[in-house]
């Protein structure tokens, strides 16, 4: 029941995108990351995304996680070499 509440507010479209996002997980499918760059003004947080051959790399203020870019599993965690 609660799922049914959860679901009704929102427009078809969105309830379509979220049941198969839950499909997906529960197959335990990667998704899928744009790269791109977020700059907080507010926080001073930055966050980038860059898309390699073999890796995805998130990074936030300045601190690497790479991800397997066929699996999505962390591979491992190092510092940007730009870091103060």
């Amino acid at each position: 029941m609660r799922a049914l509440l959860y679901l009704f507010p929102m427009k078809a479209s969105a309830r379509i995108a979220a049941a198969l996002g839950r499909v997906l997980n529960a197959l335990r499918l990667p998704c899928i990351v744009r790269a791109g760059e977020y700059q907080s003004e507010t926080f001073g947080t930055r966050v980038r995304v860059r898309c390699g051959e073999v890796f995805t790399v998130v990074s936030v203020n300045e601190i690497d996680v790479y991800f397997y870019r066929l699996n999505g599993r962390i591979d491992g965690v190092g510092l940007n070499g730009k870091h103060r």
